[in-house]
């Protein structure tokens, strides 16, 4: 089976590792943390584990990026972001143990509070748009790649094949398609 653990911080230009959290290794189908940068650099969002192999679930924690204690940020959640402006947390709700491969895009105040439903389906990738009005995501229950209005819940198709979005700029997405 595949194991996480711990994850480091590398500086590019020193070299210089700074392991951020003190985890003991889990076995999980999970093959990573799926960690993301606060967007003010100074923490980093991370999806862990609970639970027997076969029966887990997954939490979304932050821990800072000078290293520590990680802290509880929303049950039932996995590959979380925040908004631009750092208010939002857009993640995956998760309600079935033993998979987190795909589930409803939810949306959540920074701190995990105020937790509401966006968009339904089976997701498996959420990127934010620079300005923090819309989100890219894949959706492999109705095929597809989208982009969801977050003020109105708008959803429109950009591409046939549920992809890895990502954006460059408020208007262009590259797609990773197999």
């Amino acid at each position: 089976g595949l194991y996480v653990g711990d994850l480091f911080v590398v500086d590019v230009t020193t070299g210089r590792a700074t392991q951020l959290t003190d985890l003991d290794p889990v076995s999980s189908p999970l093959y990573d943390m799926a960690p993301r940068f606060s967007p003010d650099g100074e923490a980093v969002l991370f999806t862990w584990p609970g639970g027997e192999l076969g029966h887990q679930m997954w939490d979304l924690w932050s821990v800072p990026v000078s290293g520590g204690k990680p802290t509880l940020v929303r049950r039932d959640a996995a590959l979380g972001s925040l908004s631009p402006d750092a208010r939002t947390i857009a993640y995956l709700q998760v309600l079935r143990t033993g998979s987190v491969g795909s589930g409803d895009l939810w949306l959540a105040d920074a701190d995990g509070t105020d937790a509401r439903p966006l968009v339904t389906g089976e997701l498996v990738a959420a990127r934010w748009s620079p300005d923090g009005t819309r989100i890219a995501y894949a959706d492999r229950g109705r095929v597809g790649t989208y982009i969801v209005d977050v003020g109105t819940g708008e959803t429109t198709r950009v591409l046939d094949d549920p992809s890895w979005p990502e954006w460059l700029d408020d208007h262009t997405l590259i797609f990773d398609v197999d």
